[in-house]
């Protein structure tokens, strides 16, 4: 009967990999969230909002020895900041700091856009931000590290369908303007389609319905396929699959590169 929120630690003889569910329960809508084996001291989350229909969680964990001070900065979609922490936040040894709309503690309204989190004292940290439309449904955006951040990201699965459209936002982590030629192939192999966008130094471009941009399209198109990012400057890719009856957003992250053993 009590409400409870805290962070989860495994240990094991064997090799794992852990994954939780968070559920709405009015709903029962679930947002996946996967394990992590370590932190980082400097971490993007691609997208934040304090608008009329979305909100932004946000969840810092120190899973460092010592005390980690912590400052936050949330940047437009121009790449102009927001809002910032005005002292930098501690978060104690294995401690959890939790945000129910972080841009509204950040001082931002009608907005939204990237956070970069930083441990200016080099203690590891994780994060994860939960996007939720005005009926509490929504999916995770887990706290990116820089140093993955490239020039060739992919998005493994975008379609446009009566049930469902695929949007794409890109995130340009350089002090410089990024050229992006985004390519969209079929699930064959084979390219349908290519155009180019700008992404603002620090910024986020995002593309409302990507498959129907991409072709031209003013109607359905029941194609499905995937992307390719292909920028001058360093970036990461993300893509919302979002139910047309409902609005739920579903988000995943791009990869930059793949693998020849993959668990589901």
């Amino acid at each position: 009967g009590n409400d409870i929120e805290g962070d989860l630690y495994l240990e094991s003889d064997q090799h794992v990999k852990a994954w939780a569910s968070q559920i709405n329960n009015a709903t029962n809508d679930p947002s996946l969230l996967l394990s992590k084996q370590s932190g980082s001291t400097k971490l993007l989350i691609p997208s934040s909002a304090n608008i009329g229909k979305f909100t932004s969680s946000l969840v810092l964990m120190n899973i460092g020895v010592s005390t980690a001070q912590v400052t936050m900065k949330s940047y437009g979609t121009s790449g102009q900041v927001l809002g910032q922490t005005r002292e930098p936040l501690s978060i104690p040894p294995n401690g959890i700091l939790s945000f129910d709309n972080v841009l509204d503690t950040l001082g931002v309204k009608d907005n939204y856009g990237p956070i970069e989190i930083t441990s200016i004292n080099d203690v590891p940290l994780i994060v994860s931000s939960r996007v939720s439309n005005a009926n509490g449904a929504g999916g995770f955006f887990e706290g990116l590290d820089y140093v993955n951040a490239s020039t060739l990201q992919y998005i493994p699965y975008v379609l446009d369908t009566s049930a469902t459209r695929t949007n794409l936002g890109i995130n340009n982590v350089t002090e410089s303007a990024a050229t992006v030629k985004i390519r969209l192939f079929d699930q064959h192999g084979s390219l349908v389609a290519s155009k180019q966008v700008s992404v603002a130094p620090r910024g986020l471009t995002q593309i409302n319905n990507i498959v129907r941009f991409m072709i031209n399209a003013t109607d359905v198109t029941n194609r499905e396929g995937y992307l390719q990012l292909d920028s001058d400057q360093q970036i990461f890719g993300w893509a919302s699959q979002i139910d047309n009856t409902s609005n739920d957003p579903g988000f995943a992250v791009s990869k930059g590169t793949g693998s020849t053993h993959l668990l589901v």
